[in-house]
């Protein structure tokens, strides 16, 4: 496990106990229940919980299928939000893209409405496996800008193929943008430039080839694996779609590369890029044209990304103020951001047309 892992596990964990804290006061055993119940699973128990970040997900079974049990809370999303989500992973399904199947209710309903405020939806327990940095292969990377083409495309379509909109929230109504009430007043300089950031983020065109609904959080640990698959497109198995959000489709390319390069030592990086860049623009020409703003913005995502993981770090720091390796990767990060190195990650200037 590398060190980014062991950093994320940390975080995810300090964060779920906050989260989790804000469910349990609506949360109780009959709700678990009463899910099982309505959707006919044989088992699911609380000793089966998965995470609980911002939402509770236990495994369940059903006829010797596993399956994914969900509990949404209403503090969280609306049902306008999930039935959307719900409807936009549908939807890619049947745009070819292999995403988790949905289990019905006793009632046929795709989310029952459960007590004290909770919303239950069973997703298919995808089989792939989870990602491994050695996965990372030129056509690893090909069938991944493949899926970022055909979540694109399929974003631009969506609406002429339903009834109604889909109602999701614009990035910049997410909550985890609070930089100035999470940041320490000794981090002005951070808030200042996660403002400035925010500011060229605004001024950037909206045309529908560049933004729209993505998946809002698709980096290696909410996909798995498949390299038995019988569709080479299926190889890549994509889950989690709850940050689904309009944004710049760019913002995609940049999360998948951020998280990549985390995973791999410093003297890689450059390389991992190029590979990263050459090889999905070549899956993804396979399906649509390359946006030529991709090419310059890029650099622009990835350090809104590492200000928003800074972010997050800050917001726990003080429960790990006597972790070294928590504390150094924080003030590394932090000082990435305040040389406003390309991409966050030094070096990589000398691959993006920008600079």
């Amino acid at each position: 496990m590398s060190v980014f892992d062991l950093l994320l596990k940390k975080m995810i964990s300090g964060i779920c106990e906050e989260m989790k804290a804000e469910m349990k006061a609506a949360y109780q055993p009959e709700v678990l229940r009463e899910a099982k119940a309505i959707f006919g699973l044989d088992s699911v128990s609380e000793s089966e919980f998965i995470k609980g970040f911002e939402s509770l997900v236990f495994w369940g079974q059903k006829s010797g299928q596993a399956w994914i049990l969900k509990l949404y809370h209403e503090s969280h999303r609306s049902l306008e939000e999930i039935a959307s989500e719900l409807e936009w992973i549908r939807f890619l399904g049947r745009r070819g893209l292999r995403v988790p199947g949905l289990l019905p209710s006793q009632n046929q309903q795709l989310f029952e409405i459960l007590s004290q405020g909770f919303v239950g939806v069973c997703f298919e327990k995808l089989k792939g496996e989870l990602f491994q940095v050695n996965h990372i292969t030129p056509a690893f990377l090909r069938i991944l800008g493949e899926i970022y083409a055909l979540m694109h495309l399929a974003a631009q379509e969506v609406h002429e193929h339903l009834a109604s909109p889909l109602i999701r929230p614009q990035w910049y109504e997410n909550p985890k943008l609070n930089f100035e009430s999470a940041l320490p007043p000794t981090d002005f300089e951070i808030l200042g430039i996660a403002q400035e950031t925010k500011a060229e983020l605004l001024q950037l065109p909206k045309a529908k080839q560049l933004y729209g609904l993505i998946h809002g959080d698709l980096h290696s640990g909410n996909f798995f694996v498949d390299t038995n698959a019988l569709i080479p497109l299926h190889q890549i198995q994509i889950f989690d779609f709850d940050d689904s959000e309009f944004h710049w489709f760019a913002n995609d390319l940049a999360i998948g590369l951020y998280y990549f390069l985390l995973k791999t030592p410093p003297q890689e990086h450059i390389g991992l890029a190029q590979r990263f860049l050459t090889s999905v623009k070549q899956g993804y020409q396979l399906h649509a044209e390359w946006p030529s703003p991709f090419d310059t913005v890029l650099p622009l995502f990835m350090r809104w990304r590492d200000l928003l993981v800074y972010n997050l770090m800050q917001q726990i720091a003080a429960e790990h103020c006597n972790d070294p390796a928590f504390q150094g990767a924080m003030q590394a990060r932090r000082q990435r951001i305040l040389s406003r190195d390309a991409g966050c990650f030094q070096g990589l200037s000398k691959i993006f047309r920008w600079f």
